[in-house]
């Protein structure tokens, strides 16, 4: 069928049209272990759990768009800045 959204839509409909996305794998830090001190995730959760463990968002290797990753980069500061204070 076709989409009755059209132009409008905000969903790929096929290959050509999925964007790349970052992959945010431990850029911001776990709020459970903020919190209490533990997570049930563990080593399973992608929040990182200290600043050591925080790192820079990456895009997919088929993408070479840089915005998001200013983005994360600027959270990834502000994160070990709020946990320095």
């Amino acid at each position: 069928g076709k989409c009755k959204r059209g132009q409008a839509c905000t969903f790929a409909h096929g290959d050509r049209e999925v964007q790349p996305q970052p992959e945010f794998y431990h850029t911001q830090l776990c709020a459970d272990f903020l919190r209490s001190g533990g997570c049930k995730s563990g080593s399973a959760c992608s929040y990182a759990h200290c600043p050591q463990e925080l790192r820079r968002a990456k895009m997919h290797k088929s993408s070479k768009r840089s915005g998001s990753k200013k983005v994360a980069d600027s959270e990834v500061s502000w994160e070990v800045r709020r946990l320095e204070m």
